[in-house]
């Protein structure tokens, strides 16, 4: 018998698979899925020839434990049962069955390589050298490692180098990192909401010695206890600081700074604590998602320079109830909690935490701006006053408990069918089953909506005040489910359409 075959035959006869196995030298590249289902391999011998494989190809081998390269190989070299760069600069891949406890990268590796550690399920701790620099994406994903120390000579990080899930490629889990205060993956565990321990090399014992649950303890302890913080945002213009539940955005500029997505250093833990937001003064715009997701978000205060919010600025603040503006702003004014343009002919944004159920349009608006209404979940009946001439796209968006709409004829344009969009179940949906619009005849609403799933009914003056209180008896599609008729995936808007590609070659607007 001989260890570059896969099968152990006597007389004949297949009496066993061969543990160990080697590729025969000549071999220049493997190819993906080549040693699908040979999991009874745990040892790996690679020849000189062989310097070409796919990066993540020995994670199809759960059981390997070793493997070998011969010492002629230019590309590549083997230490202890893992595979180095040739200079030993780079470490290239684990075995998946490694077996040791506890892993050490020694200290004249600089770069731990993409996929290097995916799907090692034995090792339970890993030490990175003091010479590593740079952690590569993949590189501990999919493991059982439950503590990693990396020293702060790492200062390069890819997007998700650590335990990922895979359908949510920014929601970590299972391993605890521990490294020194103010170190770059200090930052990069708090923006990520990755458990992260304050460890340096005389405390390493205990640190490999605590229990996931006794980390996880530690770590919600020092959480509640964040009273406050500092976030430097100076690349971007601005400062932002929290104590004591405000989030407060100072700029030194004296005005031309643009906000944008804080939660790429504010981790979800921590938006979690903010219900209150102050935007000083040298800030102009508020871009889209800049406050994204900060669902405890009670109070807003715009400063007197900001004349931009971007539609989505402020997605899935389902709390905020209250927006005021600072008086010195020249471009906008909030009236009731609500914001508006100055001159009061455009409402700009509509807090979604107000309790009330009913909204009339102010007759002075003349546009409602897109997402205007997003999330605002308690509005069940909206009156759109003869001022109106304008709503644009999505104004409505995820207005789940909508029933009642009056349009009046005023209106001459609507941005799109998705006006009253929400989302359910993944796909996003022209209406809620509920909702029901009215107007007048021949009106731009009734010519509008006629083809859609949104349901029209002629509505009289005199009949308004009804129609606006009385939802059982107007809503349509009883025992029936509307969504089913006219849903679609949600849309993908990274080509740069805004409405995504339909599926299957469906038409996106309906």
């Amino acid at each position: 018998m001989q260890n570059n075959e896969l099968f152990i035959i006597n007389d004949g006869d297949l009496i066993g698979l061969n543990e160990e196995f080697s590729i025969p030298d000549g071999i220049v590249k493997l190819e993906w899925y080549c040693f699908r289902q040979c999991d009874f391999i745990k040892k790996l011998n690679i020849p000189a020839s062989c310097t070409v494989f796919p990066i993540d190809f020995f994670g199809e081998l759960d059981n390997l434990e070793y493997i070998s390269i011969d010492k002629d190989n230019e590309k590549y070299t083997s230490l202890e049962g893992c595979i180095y760069t040739k200079d030993k600069r780079e470490f290239v891949r684990c075995p998946t069955g490694c077996k040791k406890e506890v892993f050490y990268i020694n200290d004249q590796v600089e770069i731990i390589g993409k996929s290097a550690f995916r799907r090692v399920k034995g090792i339970k701790s890993v030490y990175v050298g003091k010479g590593v620099r740079k952690i590569e994406s993949d590189a501990f994903n999919d493991t059982d490692i439950e503590k990693i120390y990396i020293p702060p000579t790492v200062t390069d990080l890819d997007e998700v180098p650590f335990n990922y899930d895979e359908y949510d490629a920014q929601c970590f889990y299972g391993t605890i990192v521990g490294g020194e205060k103010g170190s770059v993956i200090e930052k990069f565990c708090n923006k990520n909401d990755i458990p992260f321990v304050y460890v340096d090399e005389s405390n390493l014992d205990w640190f490999f010695s605590l229990s996931y649950e006794e980390h996880k303890k530690l770590i919600r302890q020092r959480a509640e206890n964040e009273s406050e913080y500092e976030v430097d945002f100076s690349d971007q213009g601005f400062m932002a600081s929290f104590e004591n539940g405000t989030l407060t955005i100072s700029s030194n500029e004296v005005k031309g700074v643009t906000i944008g997505n804080l939660n790429e250093r504010i981790s979800e833990a921590r938006r979690r604590k903010i219900k209150k937001i102050i935007i000083g003064n040298g800030i102009t715009k508020i871009s889209n998602e800049a406050f994204g997701k900060y669902t405890k978000l009670e109070s807003l205060f715009i400063g007197k320079d900001v004349s931009e919010i971007e539609p989505e600025a402020f997605a899935e603040a389902t709390c905020l109830k209250e927006i005021m503006v600072d008086k010195e702003n020249k471009h906008l004014v909030s009236i009731d909690n609500i914001v508006y343009t100055r001159d009061l002919k455009t409402l700009v944004k509509y807090p979604a935490g107000r309790e009330n159920k009913y909204f009339e349009v102010p007759s002075h608006v003349e546009v409602i701006k897109a997402y205007a209404f997003q999330h605002s979940y308690n509005l069940e009946c909206v009156k759109i006053s003869g001022g109106v001439s304008t709503i644009e796209e999505f104004a409505f968006f995820d207005c789940y408990a909508l029933c009642h709409v009056y349009i009046d004829e005023g209106v001459t344009n609507i941005g799109n069918e998705y006006v009253f969009a929400v989302e359910k179940d993944w796909y996003l949906c022209v209406c809620s089953a509920a909702l029901i619009v009215g107007g007048k005849i021949g009106s731009v609403a009734e010519r509008f909506f006629a083809n859609t799933i949104v349901s029209f009914c002629h509505i009289e003056d005199e009949e308004i005040e009804d129609f606006l209180k009385t939802p059982i008896e107007f809503r349509p599609f009883l025992g029936e489910d509307p969504y089913e008729k006219r849903r679609i995936k949600k849309p993908d808007s990274s080509n740069g359409n805004p409405f995504g590609d339909a599926p299957d070659g469906d038409d996106p607007i309906f």
